[in-house]
């Protein structure tokens, strides 16, 4: 999803069709950007006042929750009041999941790694119950092939309203304007909906309400778009 959209963004803003992506992960996106190595980065990059500060942010182009996953022969993990005492991975470079996990579940014990394919491994081993982080990136490691021996858990949320943006430099205060058209029009022409489905489509099969519960509107992305600070 992230990809598509990117794609999409890259070629209005620019009126090509040949992006070029740089491999990013949590811990080195936003050097990236800042270093210049990048245009702008579309990387599950949540939308908040922090970020604001030092990006434009377009969007959101996406909104998820905090959910869990767990291997599929695991049945004793039904609520979220099932996390305490249950070794739940994190991963350190989102910062946020672990942050909300230890707000809602302090009982949880977490097990923190740096990358996602850590977690799935700690998961895998039985070093963790549990891997928490956004439904959004969960969904896109269960539909992958490799991954048939795990399940995300629908019925379970740790956090709402997780909005994901497209962050350009303060400097691209433009280019961050004409995305925020470019994503709302993804909205408007039916765009957004194939993407979603072609790229996530477990994610939609679990939520036939995403029309509503993940895709965002126009007023919403008008809002939250490239604002700057007071």
């Amino acid at each position: 999803m992230d990809a598509e959209i990117a794609k999409y963004v890259y070629q209005g803003l620019f009126n090509r069709d040949d992006p070029y992506f740089l491999p990013v992960s949590s811990q080195t996106r936003e050097g990236a950007l800042i270093d210049g190595a990048v245009r702008f980065f579309t990387a599950t990059f949540t939308m908040t006042s922090e970020r604001a500060e030092k990006f434009d942010l377009a969007g959101p182009y996406l909104l998820t929750k905090q959910g869990v996953m767990v291997t599929k022969d695991r049945y004793d993990i039904q609520t979220l009041d099932d996390l305490k005492g249950k070794k739940v991975c994190v991963n350190t470079g989102g910062a946020l999941p672990g942050r909300i996990l230890k707000e809602k579940v302090p009982k949880a014990i977490q097990v923190i790694k740096d990358t996602y394919g850590e977690c799935l491994k700690t998961l895998r081993t039985g070093d963790a119950d549990a891997f928490s982080t956004d439904l959004a990136i969960l969904y896109g490691y269960a539909g992958h092939r490799d991954n048939s021996d795990l399940k995300v858990l629908p019925d379970i949320t740790v956090e709402d309203n997780i909005m994901y943006g497209v962050a350009f430099r303060k400097s691209d205060h433009d280019l961050c304007l004409k995305a925020k058209d470019l994503i709302k029009e993804t909205i408007r022409e039916g765009i957004w909906d194939n993407h979603f489905s072609n790229t996530l489509p477990k994610y939609k099969n679990d939520y036939p309400n995403y029309q509503t519960a993940i895709r965002p509107t126009e007023g919403m992305i008008e809002t939250n778009s490239c604002q700057t600070p007071s």
